[in-house]
């Protein structure tokens, strides 16, 4: 009996990774948080405590979320530009879209943080 079963050419470590950092950022602020008021013992406590920002006290987990996600993002980009380029009969198309895109966001990250925006 014949299997047609695709292998998918994914890292799963990766995706891993990225879904329990989701799942940081979705699910355990307000989990930890709820579990505090609940039980409100010293464990619930220091796990509430990790869970929500700080103004810069100290270093908390929460604080390695954000980064995290980027740095998984980061990590994953290569090999997203390669699977797209080896596709892709055209590579100079995709060049221009990536440079059309990254023009247009820094662009409005610019006009936002420079505070152009402010008088709307």
């Amino acid at each position: 009996m014949a299997s047609n079963v695709k292998v998918s050419d994914r890292i799963m470590s990766v995706d891993a990774l990225r879904g329990f950092d989701m799942l940081m950022i979705i699910i355990a602020t307000r989990f930890f948080r709820g579990l505090n008021q609940g039980a409100d013992i010293p464990l619930t406590q220091f796990l509430a405590e990790q869970f929500s920002h700080q103004e810069w006290s100290g270093f908390h987990f929460y604080d390695i979320i954000m980064p995290l996600f980027l740095f998984v993002v980061g990590a994953v980009i290569p090999f997203s530009i390669n699977k797209r380029l080896d596709s892709d009969p055209n590579k100079n198309d995709y060049m221009y879209i990536c440079f059309d895109v990254y023009s247009f966001y820094s662009f409005w990250d610019g006009l936002c943080k420079g505070g152009f925006l402010t008088w709307i």
